[in-house]
């Protein structure tokens, strides 16, 4: 073995200069990364390039070369030194960061893998350029993360379909691509087809049309064959699907072909989509305006997106030819990969929750045909409200229920007091929307502590507890550029009746931070079930008894018409007006609410997951450090840069 390993450093001379070439390209994509620089002098960390991720290579492949060495080195070396190393992955690179325990492992690591080729399966020889390298940051040479989710609503079935099924399925295709011809057939039996750029697909049932990405319900075509019937009569029993689909999609990867990110169009198909895989596995990203979900779709799988994955996410699949799990440890080449997509043709508009990507509803702002679109349910759509709506149905609740809400705002939460806490003494910490001053006052005089809220009335209610607060809007605040350390904004910004509105919300924010500070922001969720655990406000035992009708009653005028949501029970939209039952102090204490209670009305818009933080990310000078779910409230933690 110790002759093996020293012989690789005996290189001709067209051998040398590949190295310099190699090491020049494992020089570009450490600057390109923004990892880690080359070294002329020796270190303990060791860049190997051609032997990363991207070059199909998985961490056992990696760590069986570099134990070899230690094995020889622990013979060769005295007994008291113990080699070690550290094996750094960097997603989709060509090359691995491995950090020695000395610098004495370092050298004699390089010294053996200069000349180093490694073979893959398929006779594939990468010669290896290791060289030793200065990280710009610990921190920012992470190995991919171990933890896999999948979006809201995704279902991922696994061997739905037999190996014998697959190669009846597979040489349906290749006999349908042996005699395709492009464009929608109806009368010849052969199926519409297209040659894209990336892909080849032919379709059943209705031809999807990419320039317009649509179908013409007018113009059926041939109808799904027969032998998919069994798979579905078994998606249907087993409840994996409620609707038999009517057109099927069939779409040939070759190796290295994808698909870009995409939403299926809202008013073409119904909720459920069902795309079996045959052939290769293959990583499906799934993208929302936060997150970023790689999904490995296994062969015979079946996938099944609804609800939520279906609406709000997109999907698609990377042109490349390795896909590599996020776990870090595995990665393959892809080979031929063929998808059977089976929707359902919709007769109608969509009138899904999600409008932000609908394309049924997204024409639906003009305020004048709000009403009349109301018999068909209550609209939805965010950008209707205009600030009139907060006048009357937040600013105007709020002076009028003030005492009331003051007497029922009493415990800091948890968290909220945490981050309070966790302020250097002498932070000036300032508090928008202070309500009732909850939280001014609770670090003990550490910090300095100010508060501004746009209720007039709440505003007394502080200043009669001695703090230091005035009536300010979230929108445009009286203070200096950079005079805040850190600030709350604690049930604010979903009183802010459009998208554009919480923005200039929260560039406001931003604003006032100083460099580097911090601020945490609260807002509505509207999933108050998470992780089968119900928040606090639908666990509440207490029980409000609401007007007749409430529960599907629209509140407004010709300018904006809102839903009113019963409280206690799941949102049903993302823009609602909420019941405020007014007592008096003596009334407080009881649970219950009485027929003679006075009602107001909140405006309220409740977030969905991400889409705080897909507000925050319009903001310049400002990144998101930090978001999470605290008992039905979405929350993020800003930092000023």
């Amino acid at each position: 073995m110790v002759k093996e390993l020293t012989r690789l450093n005996q290189l001709s001379g067209s051998s040398r200069h590949r190295q310099r070439k190699g090491l020049q390209r494992l020089q570009h994509h450490l600057q390109t990364s923004a990892l880690a620089e080359i070294s002329s002098l020796p270190t303990k960390t060791v860049a190997i390039g051609n032997a990363g991720l991207a070059c199909g290579l998985s961490l056992k492949d990696i760590t069986s070369v570099l134990e070899k060495i230690e094995t020889v080195e622990d013979l060769i070396h005295d007994a008291d030194h113990k080699p070690s190393y550290v094996v750094r992955l960097v997603p989709d690179k060509p090359f691995v960061l491995v950090e020695h325990c000395c610098e004495k492992s370092a050298k004699y690591a390089v010294q053996c893998l200069t000349g180093f080729v490694f073979q893959l399966n398929n006779g594939t020889q990468l010669p290896w350029y290791p060289a030793f390298v200065s990280c710009s940051s610990p921190t920012t040479v992470i190995n991919p993360p171990t933890a896999t989710r999948m979006p809201p609503d995704l279902v991922l079935l696994p061997d739905v379909i037999t190996e014998a099924e697959e190669d009846r399925w597979t040489q349906f295709a290749d006999d349908i691509l042996a005699n395709m011809t492009e464009g929608p057939e109806r009368s010849t039996g052969k199926p519409a087809s297209t040659v894209l750029k990336n892909r080849t697909t032919f379709h059943y049932g209705y031809h999807f049309q990419y320039g317009t990405n649509d179908v013409d319900l007018q113009k059926p075509i041939q109808p799904i064959p027969d032998m998919f019937s069994n798979v579905l009569q078994r998606f249907i029993k087993d409840d994996h699907l409620s609707v038999v689909p009517d057109q099927l999609t069939v779409n040939v990867y070759d190796p290295g072909q994808g698909i870009p990110l995409h939403v299926d169009t809202h008013s073409v198909f119904e909720d459920e989509i069902c795309a079996v895989s045959l052939g290769s596995s293959v990583i499906m990203d799934f993208v929302s305006s936060s997150k970023h979900l790689p999904v490995v779709l296994p062969p015979r799988s079946a996938m099944i997106m609804s609800g939520e994955s279906r609406y709000a996410w997109k999907h698609g699949i990377a042109p490349r030819t390795t896909d590599n799990l996020p776990d870090g440890e595995t990665s393959w080449r892809r080979s031929r990969r063929i998808s059977f997509t089976f929707r359902k043709v919709r007769n109608g508009p969509c009138r899904c929750m999600y409008t932000e990507y609908c394309d049924s509803q997204k024409g639906q702002v003009s305020k004048t045909e709000v009403n009349a679109t109301l018999p068909n349910g209550p609209s939805t759509n965010t950008e209707i409200c205009s600030p009139d709506v907060e006048e009357k149905f937040v600013h105007e609740v709020y002076e009028q229920i003030a005492p009331h809400f003051s007497e029922t705002r009493h415990k800091a939460w948890p968290k909220i007091a945490s981050f309070v806490s966790d302020l250097l003494p002498g932070s000036v910490l300032l508090d928008i929307g202070c309500g009732n001053g909850k939280y001014l006052g609770s670090s003990g005089g550490k910090l300095i502590e100010i508060g501004c809220d746009r209720s007039s009335n709440l505003v007394g209610i502080c200043r009669e507890r001695g703090f230091e607060v005035l009536v300010a809007d979230i929108l445009s605040l009286p203070y200096r550029n950079s005079c805040c350390d850190a600030v709350l904004c604690i049930a604010v910004i979903h009183h802010m009746s459009s998208e554009e509105r919480r923005v200039q919300a929260l560039s406001e924010i931003a604003r006032v931070l100083a460099d580097g500070g911090l601020a945490l922001l609260y807002v509505w969720s509207i999933e108050q079930n998470r992780d089968q655990k119900k928040s606090s406000y639908l666990k509440s035992k207490k029980e409000l008894k609401e007007p007749s009708g409430e529960s599907s009653s629209l509140i407004g005028d010709a300018t904006c018409s809102l839903p009113v949501h019963v409280n206690r029970t799941a949102f049903q939209s993302p823009d609602v007006l909420v019941p405020w039952h007014l007592k008096s102090k003596q009334e407080v204490a009881s649970s219950s609410c009485k027929d003679g209670d006075k009602v107001f009305h909140r405006y309220y818009h409740v977030f969905r997951e991400g889409e705080l933080r897909q507000c925050c990310n319009r903001v310049s000078g400002v990144q998101v450090i930090e978001e999470y779910y605290d008992e039905g409230n979405w929350c993020v933690v800003l930092r000023k840069v």
